[in-house]
This record gives C-alpha cells, sequence and structure tokens, in this order.
C-alpha cells in the first residue's frame, strides 16, 4: 500500500508540476528516472484568447495505471496481466515462503521478497514479458505491454 501511495503522490507531484508550467524529475522503486516536461509560461498569460489557443495545443498528460499481482499459494495471481506502456505493476508475496520476479529476458528482477514484501517495475515500452519466480521455475506470469 505505502508504494502505491509513492506513485499517486508522485503521479499529482507531475500533475501539479504540469499546470503550474514547471519542470519536474521524479524516481521510481525501480530506479528509472521519470520526467514530465511543460511548456514554460509566456508572454501570452496576460491575453486571454492566446492562453486558451495554447492551452488546446497542449498535449493532455498520459493516464498511467498501477496494477497488482498477488504471489500466493505458490503462484501469481493475476498472471496474465495486458497493460500499457508507462503502466507499473507491483507483485507482492502473501506466502510464508521467500519468491522473487524474474523476467526471462532479463529486464526487471526482484530481489528476494519474503512475506508482505513488494516490487514494482515500470514498463517503458510496448512488447510481452514472460517472467517466473527465481526460486520456483514453474511459477510464471506474463505482461502483455499495449502502446
Amino acid at each position: 500500500m505505502k508504494i502505491r501511495t509513492i506513485f499517486l503522490t508522485i503521479i499529482i507531484a507531475s500533475v501539479l508540476a504540469a499546470c503550474s508550467g514547471g519542470y519536474s524529475t521524479s524516481q521510481n522503486q525501480t530506479g528509472q528516472g521519470a520526467t514530465a516536461e511543460t511548456n514554460s509560461p509566456s508572454s501570452n498569460e496576460n491575453n486571454p484568447t492566446e492562453a486558451a489557443a495554447a492551452s488546446q495545443t497542449s498535449e493532455p498528460m498520459a493516464n498511467v495505471m498501477n496494477f497488482d499481482v498477488e504471489i500466493s499459494g505458490f503462484a501469481f495471481v493475476e498472471n496474465d496481466l495486458t497493460i500499457h506502456v508507462g503502466d507499473t505493476v507491483t507483485w507482492v508475496n502473501h506466502d510464508s515462503a521467500s519468491h522473487s520476479v524474474v523476467a526471462d529476458d532479463g529486464s526487471f528482477k526482484s530481489g528476494t521478497l519474503s512475506n508482505n514484501d513488494s516490487f514494482s517495475f515500470t514498463f517503458p515500452s510496448a512488447g510481452t514479458y514472460t517472467y517466473h519466480c527465481g526460486f520456483h521455475s514453474y511459477m510464471t506470469g506474463t505482461i502483455i505491454v499495449q502502446p
């Protein structure tokens, strides 16, 4: 739950920075930088017509989503998930045994997840990501990331 709160805080800060015409950089749990850049305020702030026209041509911020995958009963619950580029998946271990989350292509890897530990990864590009538990190879899952 703490990770979800952190991500929501980052998203809210990014939206507020965009509204104020600022530039902000944040970092998520995986160490990847997430950058949001907006146009700086211009002289058309004093001209409502020009300001309205400028705001209509600005691109809206993408809606990023957070998804949870529960690790329970020596399985990834929701082991097949379809998301979009920029979305974050958080795996939470609810087993008493330790698990890990390892991408088959090496693009992400958690450490050892004890009971109630979590690992998050933000997917930067479209594709199909298969993964498994580093301790129990029969535990598998697939994340399909759409543009």
